[in-house]
């Protein structure tokens, strides 16, 4: 499909895992737990509202999805 995995994991409709950031100062605290899957990190919010992979690749972040309460049937 030549989909972005990140993108893929941001705007997906299927949550098979729970998203979250965390402060970079408590990164040592989860980088090796086994249920945790690091997949970037967020860049200063001067820069934009981005997230990096771990391969370097820079996404800009955008709210997408359905929206239950503004879509009309």
């Amino acid at each position: 499909m030549k989909i972005d995995t990140i993108t893929a994991y941001m705007n997906g409709g299927e949550d098979y895992e729970l998203i979250f950031t965390i402060d970079q100062a408590d990164f040592d605290k989860v980088k090796d737990l086994d249920d945790v899957s690091i997949i970037g990190h967020i860049t200063d919010p001067s820069l934009g509202l981005r997230i990096v992979s771990k391969q370097g690749s820079e996404i800009d972040i955008a709210a997408a999805g359905w929206n239950a309460f503004t879509q009309s049937n």
